[in-house]
């Protein structure tokens, strides 16, 4: 749910003609969520990480703080990352069922509306989102890039209460502790 002053405050009849809020073009979800629908086959992952980074580079591009969080809350009431229970396909998709590159640019992606307050917010209401990024976290050692970003996303995760919870239920501490002991050996 977005708090009423913020959805006032991305309200484009506040903002008027005013040249320093430029406007950003509409997109397409239906269509954004077709080629997220592709995302497992091989031979469409290239088009699959070109909008993964045009949703990122709409986000980050952008100089204006309140452009930046009107674009957040486009992708939190669109469920873009699929955190909710009937777009959760989304986030199976791309981080489950998909190559590394596809990983690592919806990691990226994520990574980046996590910086947000509100990003941060939309992303800790979703447990199967900690429990998979605790996943790819401890499944590998190896510093490949959508570690990073998982770990990243985690780190921004761990300053809301809720999030911390969840990590410590689903078993973060000794994941952490083996973590180091193999690094230290």
């Amino acid at each position: 749910m977005i708090p009423r002053n913020v959805q006032n405050m991305v309200d484009r009849s506040s903002v008027g003609n005013n040249p320093s809020f430029p406007r950003i073009s509409p997109i397409d979800y239906s269509k954004i969520f077709a080629i997220f629908s592709k995302a497992g086959k091989p031979e469409l992952e290239l088009e699959v990480c070109v909008v993964l980074k045009s949703l990122k580079n709409r986000l980050c591009f952008h100089k204006n703080a309140y452009t930046r969080r009107e674009v957040v809350v486009s992708y939190q009431r669109n469920d873009l990352c699929g955190l909710q229970e009937k777009n959760y396909w989304i986030q199976r998709k791309l981080l489950l069922e998909s190559g590394e590159r596809v990983k690592e640019f919806y990691l990226r992606l994520m990574n980046y509306i996590s910086t947000d307050d509100l990003g941060n917010q939309y992303l800790s209401n979703s447990e199967k989102l900690v429990e998979n990024l605790m996943g790819i976290m401890g499944t590998t050692t190896e510093d490949i890039p959508y570690r990073k970003h998982a770990i990243g996303i985690l780190q921004k995760l761990s300053y809301i209460k809720q999030s911390q919870l969840m990590m410590i239920s689903f078993g973060i501490i000794p994941m952490i502790f083996k973590i180091f002991r193999n690094e230290v050996e």
